[in-house]
């Protein structure tokens, strides 16, 4: 009898911990309004940030893998006379012909050979100034390596007059309202040019990684952003509350919410028509609303428009990003000082063979075995803000970049197309590095 009566005990335990967690359970508006709160008492905001991405072995092998199946692929094709190779290709992308197919199956396996060497690991630094609708950002140009153990931002207040010592191996753009157009670089060095344009920062250096909570109100894909921003920068009629949760002792909320991306993915039809589908990633926060409303943990799936939450959590989800370290700036003002993103796939070591026929019943247990192969991680992004300070004093006129005497001012917006050999392009886009023309406008009295 007594062990009965413990046993209810604990069942009425485990029953009334949500009630405990929220007498009143919060709203979404509330939810945004308790992060957005925590934003501004950060303003104005100073990071340095250490960003790190980290390739595995697993990596290596999945992209080694997918460049000898595109060569096995391809000297099929190329084996074929045309018109058996209009007929063993049945379908094709919208505008396609067989040849531009090949030729656009070389780019790719070009790509995946020069992936499967990867170095393990990238390092990069960025700092981050932002005060209302103003940021600035600088990061390291004229470095040896892809390692900076040894780099330190100068700790000199900016000046063009040092753009050819302390600030020489720096980037800066500036965004202000004060200015017009509104966002502005210069490069440090020997460069003489300073670059103009309407658009934000992520718009034109979307691979540069930026520091959580950086707060542009930038219309660009938020896929650009730190995982965090990303998860609030939502409508807020897309957000769900699925319920509290203690994880370690400390009251959590999760919240659910689809982040839209501008990515497209490739599908086909039981007939063979293929199609494309805009990409979402399905988000699950549990949010600590004790600590800003800061996620101490997201969940992403990667779907589209046809499926649920409930579809996709069916499976692991693709990424996990993790705050490693909450820091209490000033009182009340929480910042995710360090957070780690681990993208997890299929381990590439124990995957199936493709079926060589197109029979239906093969294809299915190819998938099957598939869905059995362990998930295993292929990339790591490490965050980590070392340097956090909030209320820093700035002047007014901190934002304004100055165009130094001498200097030609070029128009970003009307640069050229991006040109790049296409053996390499895919590579130096997954570092951040390209090449971008620009041409020079008729007057610097078009800027302020």
């Amino acid at each position: 009898m007594a062990r009965w009566v413990a046993l209810f005990s604990v069942m009425a335990v485990l029953l009334i911990i949500p009630a405990t967690i929220y007498a009143d359970p919060p709203t979404i508006a509330e939810v945004l309004e308790t992060y957005k709160a925590n934003c501004q008492r950060l303003e104005p905001l100073h990071v340095q940030l250490r960003h790190t991405k980290e390739y595995t072995d697993a990596y290596r092998i999945a992209n080694r893998k997918e460049a000898e199946k595109d060569e096995q692929m391809l000297q099929a094709l190329q084996a074929l006379k045309p018109k058996e190779l209009e007929e063993a290709i049945v379908t094709l992308p919208p505008g396609y012909t067989p040849q531009l197919l090949i030729m656009v199956m070389k780019q790719e396996q070009r790509s995946s050979k020069s992936l499967a060497k990867i170095p393990d690991k990238f390092e990069s630094f960025v700092e981050l100034f932002r005060k209302g609708d103003a940021y600035q950002i600088r990061i390291p140009q004229n470095f040896d390596g892809f390692r900076m153990s040894e780099w330190s931002f100068p700790s000199e207040p900016f000046s063009d007059s040092l753009l050819n010592s302390a600030y020489k191996d720096l980037r800066i753009f500036s965004w202000s309202p004060a200015m017009s157009p509104p966002g502005r670089t210069l490069v440090g060095g020997k460069h003489n040019s300073v670059f103009v344009t309407s658009q934000h920062y992520n718009a034109l250096r979307s691979n540069d990684p930026i520091p959580p909570l950086v707060g542009i109100d930038a219309p660009q894909d938020c896929t650009d952003f730190h995982p965090i921003d990303s998860f609030f920068r939502q409508p807020p009629e897309k957000y769900r509350i699925v319920g509290p949760e203690m994880v370690e002792g400390r009251e959590l909320l999760v919240v659910e919410v689809p982040v839209a991306t501008e990515y497209s993915g490739g599908y086909m039809r039981p007939n063979g028509e293929s199609y494309q589908m805009k990409t979402i990633y399905y988000t699950r926060g549990w949010l600590d609303l004790k600590r800003g409303a800061l996620p101490v943990k997201l969940q992403i799936w990667s779907g589209n428009e046809s499926v649920t939450f409930e579809d996709v959590q069916k499976a692991l989800p693709d990424r996990v990003v993790t705050t490693m370290e909450f820091r209490e700036v000033t009182p009340g003002a929480w910042y995710p000082a360090l957070t780690l993103e681990e993208e997890s796939r299929r381990d590439p070591a124990l995957l199936p063979s493709h079926p060589q026929s197109q029979d239906e019943t093969e294809w299915a247990k190819y998938y099957a075995a598939v869905n059995r192969v362990p998930m295993v991680v292929h990339e790591r992004r490490r965050w980590d803000c070392y340097k956090v300070e909030a209320q820093v004093p700035l002047s007014p006129d901190f934002f304004v970049l100055p165009i130094p005497e001498g200097y030609r001012v070029i128009d970003r917006d009307k640069s050229e197309a991006q040109e790049v050999g296409e053996d390499v392009f895919s590579s130096l886009k997954e570092i951040g590095l390209w090449w971008v023309g620009a041409k020079p406008i008729e007057s610097p009295q078009q800027t302020r």
